[in-house]
């Protein structure tokens, strides 16, 4: 997974205001148009496009980890459900 505050160059709590500065400054920098590196400058767009709304980023990261936790249920109801059949076979 992409860190973006790495690829900005901020701490993971950095406000709104540094994370514009860090993009700012990495964009004036490796702007193609400016002879920079267009890989380098896009990466950053899109960590500043990720990060630059930290609500938006927050329930991101809330959706996600409910997702994982219903895929963890339904993991656990499936093992509970091949023991049961286990257990049914054992017994016959």
């Amino acid at each position: 997974m992409k860190n973006y505050y790495d690829m900005l160059g901020v701490t993971e709590n950095a406000s709104n205001d540094q994370i514009k500065k860090a993009f700012k400054n990495i964009a004036k920098k490796e702007h193609p148009d400016r002879g920079g590196n267009e890989k380098r400058f896009k990466e950053a767009n899109e960590a500043y496009d990720t990060l630059k709304d930290k609500e938006d980023l927050v329930m991101i990261y809330l959706k996600n980890s409910f997702l994982v936790l219903v895929l963890e249920i339904k993991v656990a109801i499936l093992l509970d459900e091949l023991i049961v059949q286990d257990l049914e076979v054992i017994k016959v």
